[in-house]
């Protein structure tokens, strides 16, 4: 039997050398994989388009789209979830996972923090069918403003909403104060408007909330456009101011700061104000070019305003 020696140094330093190239090679290509960020989103046409000839050119579709060649240091990934996941994910503080397309509002505002607003929304409306028109007059002021406290107040008269989404801070609080079983239907679906448009249609509901836009564009899709109707809301201003969340963490406002970065140079472009363009008419168009430019040019001269 051949005795074995202790190893020799020349053995010893090719080891070494070895397990140091192992390990700094591991190191760089871990420093050079980019940092995952989950996208979360709902199926919610046309702010989002994941399907037939338009998809991929819906409202959040395109802030997506920004996002992704902006910030070429992350791996982005989409997730599909109703609005009540989303806030629950996020607010876990358990993934790395954003959502581009938020309102604010006190509740989502104790879990989730959110980025400086990048975009206006045109504010959510009344929606019914034309036939309840003669109904709502007496809820309806001078000028075609209808008032949702008076209408929740009404017992003939059933709301259908989707659960987590948040409608504006005003419209939230005035929700949350006046409904009840009695006079409301919620749903939790994936689709959160194709749902309840069509207990609209089907006379489940008498009405329901949301952008003006969209409720045209989903009673197009299910065939009754021409009986739809959508009023504004006196309790709320025209406009909702659009956020990023992200979760409370290093990890989540590092994003933030990413995304304000991007969003400050493109805010005021015609990329990002002309994202509503094909949803409004000619004069709504041509008056929210006009209100966004007002809005953050105040901002920028006031950068503490919320």
């Amino acid at each position: 039997m051949v005795a074995m020696g202790p190893p020799s140094m020349s053995r010893i330093g090719l080891s070494v050398l070895v397990l140091t190239l192992i390990i700094f090679g591991t190191c760089t290509v871990a420093a050079q994989e980019p940092q995952s960020v989950v996208w979360l989103h709902p199926d919610f046409e046309p702010v989002f388009i994941m399907q037939g000839p338009q998809k991929g050119q819906g409202v959040g579709d395109q802030v997506v789209q920004l996002v992704r060649e902006q910030l070429p240091q992350y791996h982005h990934i989409t997730e599909v979830a109703n609005f009540k996941r989303i806030i629950a994910t996020i607010g876990s503080n358990q993934r790395r996972a954003c959502c581009l397309t938020l309102l604010k509002n006190p509740e989502r505002e104790k879990k989730i923090a959110f980025s400086e607003p990048y975009m206006l929304s045109p504010q959510n409306a009344i929606i019914t069918l034309k036939s309840k028109l003669s109904a709502l007059a007496r809820y309806t002021d001078s000028q075609g403003r209808v008032s949702l406290t008076a209408l929740m107040r009404a017992p003939e008269w059933t709301l259908g909403f989707a659960q987590g989404r948040s409608y504006s801070s005003e419209i939230d609080t005035l929700l949350q104060r006046e409904m009840h079983d009695d006079n409301s239907i919620h749903t939790s679906r994936t689709d959160i408007f194709e749902g309840l448009m069509r207990m609209l249609q089907y006379g489940r509901i008498d009405f329901t909330l949301a952008y003006g836009y969209e409720a045209y564009y989903m009673a197009q899709k299910l065939g009754f456009a021409n009986q739809m109707v959508s009023l504004p809301i006196q309790e709320a201003p025209p406009y909702s101011a659009v956020y990023v969340g992200c979760p409370d963490t290093p990890w989540g406002h590092g994003i933030l700061d990413a995304v304000n970065g991007v969003m400050r140079q493109f805010r005021l472009s015609s990329r990002l104000l002309s994202i509503y363009k094909p949803w409004l008419d000619a004069s709504a168009w041509q008056r929210y070019q006009q209100d966004v430019r007002r809005f953050f040019q105040t901002r920028t001269a006031n950068p503490d305003t919320s």
